[in-house]
């Protein structure tokens, strides 16, 4: 028995977060040393102390703190507050005897700064890129792990004449003209599926009847893991290059079936002289 009891003592004290249980006043009849660290305090000194002092230094606490809730309710709760200067996070689950009778309660306890910091930095750069999308010239997509459409700027609308909720999921093919669409849509989703780069050139059929040719861009966006975590792309609205080489080869079929008259006549009156 002493065995299994070192064993869980280890393990308990593997956990890096902040771990106590205490009884129906908040007493605490055990701690691992996190706990102990977190309070300054040796396991020996904890045991024995009330939780609420421990952590708060005094009978007053946070709202938030879900200990006296889990103990009041007999249901799990957990919620992320202030402490001071430092964002942390906590957690209460009711403990209770073979009975069925409430006893106690496990408290965790944890230090999410750094984690509340990459928050506030993602949320940043989120908005950053919000704003930079909806002044860019060119119309931007994102899209999930596989391929769906979850955002488009004001621009790609623009250019599609496709309102934006209409073009979330893949819900934009919709707008392709129907002689690009399949080609489109198949090449897209092997885009996706392999995480390759994606680009094609293409038509939107505007609901007014009008074409606007596009040339469109795709790259994975991939996380430090390697995990492809979705896509980001652009269309620009090339229908005015499309327009000048339709009209450059117009030019061109027009010249050769000139120069094929002329030569006709002379291989006409060649053949009658």
């Amino acid at each position: 028995m002493a065995g299994s009891g070192d064993e869980w003592r280890r393990t308990f004290d593997a956990i890096t977060d902040a771990l106590c249980l205490v009884d129906l006043q908040g007493k605490v009849l055990r701690c691992n040393k996190a706990f102990a660290a977190c309070v300054g305090r040796t396991v020996d000194e904890v045991v024995g102390e009330d939780c609420c002092a421990l952590i708060y230094g005094g009978p007053e606490h946070p709202a938030e703190w879900p200990l006296p809730r889990a103990l009041e309710t007999k249901a799990h709760h957990e919620a992320e507050y202030l402490l001071g200067d430092r964002w942390v996070w906590a957690a209460a689950d009711p403990v209770f005897d073979e009975a069925g009778a409430l006893i106690g309660a496990v408290h965790s306890h944890a230090v999410i700064d750094a984690r509340k910091r990459a928050e506030s930095a993602l949320r940043e750069s989120e908005a950053r890129f919000q704003l930079l999308a909806e002044v860019a010239p060119v119309g931007i997509f994102q899209t999930d792990e596989h391929g769906a459409t979850v955002y488009t700027n004001r621009r790609w609308t623009e250019i599609s004449g496709l309102s934006a909720d209409r073009a979330l999921d893949r819900g934009w093919l919709q707008a392709v003209h129907p002689e690009d669409r399949d080609r489109v849509a198949a090449g897209w989703g092997d885009a996706a599926l392999t995480g390759r780069m994606s680009h094609a050139d293409y038509r939107f059929l505007r609901p007014d009847g009008t074409v606007a040719w596009v040339v469109g861009d795709a790259a994975a966006a991939v996380d430090a893991s390697g995990r492809v975590g979705g896509y980001v792309g652009t269309i620009s609205d090339i229908s005015e290059r499309k327009q000048a080489e339709d009209l450059q080869k117009a030019i061109y079929e027009i010249s050769e079936a000139t120069y094929q008259v002329e030569h006709l006549h002379e291989l006409f009156a060649s053949i009658h002289s």
